[in-house]
């Protein structure tokens, strides 16, 4: 008698905890707003302000054994010299047959069309952010003001240089 009684106060506890745990989880990624206010500060709610402009903020959760399995160690980074070494070597010798030089010029061109993809995808947001009057910088002291438009073509000039950099 007291063994069932004991069972079901653990089903109990044990359903309380787990339904508990799914409403702190719901709850825990819920949705930010971010805008700048009539001073030219940026604000930060889940709440968005009535008659303002905002942007919804994604957040995601960390992941610890994701971001320490993208990490190198030395020697895998001594490694990754000394082939790089390597390669420019057989480069310079005009091996370009080499297996190794035609996976490194592979890679280099793979990487160069990612630069690429987010040149272009910077400078749209620069031009989207202008559109919607969104763009906003810090000062000195570390006051966030709106941008003025000197510092709004000198943003998109950069990102414009960039796209022709790599996207040739």
């Amino acid at each position: 008698m007291v063994v069932l009684i004991m069972k079901k106060i653990f089903l109990i506890v044990s359903l309380f905890i787990a339904f508990g745990s799914l409403f702190l989880q719901q709850n825990l990624y819920a949705k930010v707003y971010k805008w700048v206010d009539s001073q030219g500060k940026i604000q930060y709610s889940s709440n968005p302000p009535k008659n303002q402009r905002t942007k919804e903020i994604k957040i995601t959760p960390f992941n610890q054994e994701k971001a320490r399995r993208k990490r190198k160690t030395y020697a895998q980074i001594k490694a990754d010299k000394a082939e790089d070494k390597e390669i420019a070597e057989k480069k310079a010798k005009g091996d370009n047959n080499d297996p190794k030089v035609i996976a490194a010029k592979r890679k280099n061109l793979a990487i160069k069309k990612r630069n690429c993809a987010v040149a272009q995808r910077k400078l749209r947001q620069t031009q989207q952010a202008f559109k919607n009057r969104l763009l906003v910088k810090r000062d000195a002291e570390g006051n966030v003001q709106l941008m003025d438009t000197n510092d709004v073509e000198r943003r998109k000039r950069a990102a414009a240089a960039l796209v022709q950099r790599y996207c040739r």
